[in-house]
C-alpha cells in the first residue's frame, strides 16, 4: 500500500478514531450533515474548522450544537446579524474570548452588560486604542489587560493608564517598547522577577547591568532568555526544570535532554507537550520511557510530531486515541491529502 492508502486503511480499522477525527475534521456540507447525522459526533462537529459554516447550517442543526464550543470558534461567519439572529443560544463568556468576533465599540457598548468583562479585557481580537480603553475603563479588568500584547503599546498608552494597570503584569507582557530607559524608569513599580518573564527584554544590557537582580527561577519560564548548556549546567540548583520543560521559543538541543534528563519534567504540559523540540522519530525512540504517549496534554496532543502510521503503529499501545483524533496537525499532515479517496459513508459507522 503506498501512503495515502495505508492512512485510509487506519481509519478504516479503527471506527470510533475515525468519527471522531472526521468529525472535528472533515468538511461536511450541509447535505453530508443530514446525511451522516445520526453517525457524528455533535460536539467535535462544534469544533469543525474545515467545514464552510453559514447562517442556514448553524439554523438547520440549531438543537444539536454544543453552543458553548460554537461561541468561541473562528470559523463562523460572524457578523452582527448572525450573534443577533441566535442570541438566546450563545455562550456569552466564550462568546467573549472569541477573537474572531467582529469587535467594534458599537458592539461592545450595545451588550456592556452581558460581556465578562475579564476575558474582554485578555481578547486579543479587539480593535484596541486609547480612545476605547478610556470609554470602558469603568468595566475592564485591567489586570488581564496588563498582559494583553495586542493594544497599540507606547510609552504614552502606560502613561495614561499609570494608575491604573497591575505592573507586575504589566513587567512581563512582551509587546512592551522595552529599553533600558522604559525599565529604569519604572523600576519603583515592577520587579525584577516579573520583568525576568519578559521575553522582550533587551538581555546583553540588562545582564551586563543588572545580573545580580535577575532570577533564573523565573526565567525558567521565558523562552528567550539567552540559555546556553554552561549556564544551566552551572546553576542548576536556581533553575526551575520543571517550568522550563514546557518553556517554548527556545532553541532546545538534545544534548540537554540528556544531560539534565533527570530533572527536566516529561510528562503532561511538559517535555511531552513541548512543541519548541525539533521533534523526529529518534528522539521519540531514544525518550520513550520517559515521554507520556497518553496524557491530554502530552504526545497525543502535540501538534509538532512528524505524524505517520509508522509513528501511531508502533506506539499503538500507549497513545490516548480519542486525544489523538482532537490533533489538528495530525489529521492535516496524515489525512488532509486524502480527501478525495475517503468513503465517509463507509468510514463513519453506526
Amino acid at each position: 500500500m503506498n501512503e495515502l492508502e495505508m492512512n485510509i486503511d487506519l481509519l478504516e480499522r479503527r471506527p470510533k478514531f475515525a468519527k471522531a477525527i472526521l468529525s472535528r475534521n472533515y468538511p461536511f456540507t450541509l447535505e453530508q450533515l443530514e446525511q451522516y447525522g445520526e453517525r457524528l459526533n455533535w460536539q467535535l462537529v462544534s469544533s469543525n474548522h474545515k467545514m464552510k459554516w453559514t447562517e442556514d447550517i448553524i439554523s438547520r442543526f440549531a438543537d444539536l450544537w454544543d453552543w458553548d464550543i460554537l461561541s468561541y470558534s473562528p470559523s463562523l461567519p460572524w457578523s452582527h446579524e448572525l450573534i443577533n439572529n441566535f442570541a438566546d443560544r450563545w455562550n456569552v463568556m466564550s462568546m467573549s474570548e472569541n477573537e474572531h468576533v467582529p469587535w467594534s465599540m458599537e458592539l461592545l457598548e450595545n451588550h456592556k452588560e452581558s460581556w465578562v468583562w475579564p476575558y474582554i479585557s485578555a481578547n486579543k481580537g479587539l480593535p484596541w486604542s486609547a480612545e476605547l480603553i478610556a470609554h470602558f475603563a469603568d468595566v475592564l479588568d485591567f489586570t488581564t489587560l496588563s498582559a494583553n500584547t495586542a493594544l497599540p503599546w507606547s510609552e504614552e498608552l502606560i502613561n495614561q493608564f499609570a494608575d491604573k494597570w497591575e505592573w507586575e503584569v504589566l513587567a512581563a507582557n512582551k509587546a512592551l517598547p522595552m529599553s533600558m530607559e522604559l525599565i529604569e524608569k519604572y523600576l519603583g513599580k515592577w520587579s525584577w522577577q516579573s520583568l525576568t518573564l519578559n521575553e522582550n527584554l533587551p538581555w546583553n544590557e540588562v545582564l551586563e547591568k543588572y545580573r545580580d537582580e535577575v532570577d533564573l527561577w523565573f526565567a525558567s519560564a521565558n523562552g528567550k532568555f539567552p540559555w546556553t548548556f554552561d549556564l544551566l549546567q552551572n546553576n542548576r540548583e536556581e533553575v526551575n526544570f520543571f517550568v522550563l520543560s514546557s518553556t517554548k521559543n527556545m532553541q532546545w538541543q538534545v544534548e540537554w535532554l540528556r544531560a539534565f534528563a533527570d530533572e527536566l519534567h516529561w510528562g503532561n504540559d511538559g517535555i511531552s507537550a513541548n512543541e519548541a523540540m525539533d521533534w523526529n522519530d529518534d528522539l521519540i525512540e531514544e525518550f520513550s520511557d520517559k515521554l507520556d504517549f497518553f496524557g491530554d496534554f502530552g504526545l497525543a496532543g502535540n501538534a509538532a510530531l512528524p505524524w505517520s502510521v509508522a509513528l501511531l503503529e508502533k506506539y499503538k499501545d500507549h497513545w490516548n486515541w480519542s486525544r489523538l483524533a482532537l490533533n489538528r496537525e495530525l489529521w492535516n499532515k496524515m489525512f488532509q491529502n486524502s480527501l478525495e479517496q475517503m468513503d465517509a459513508d463507509k468510514l463513519l459507522v453506526v
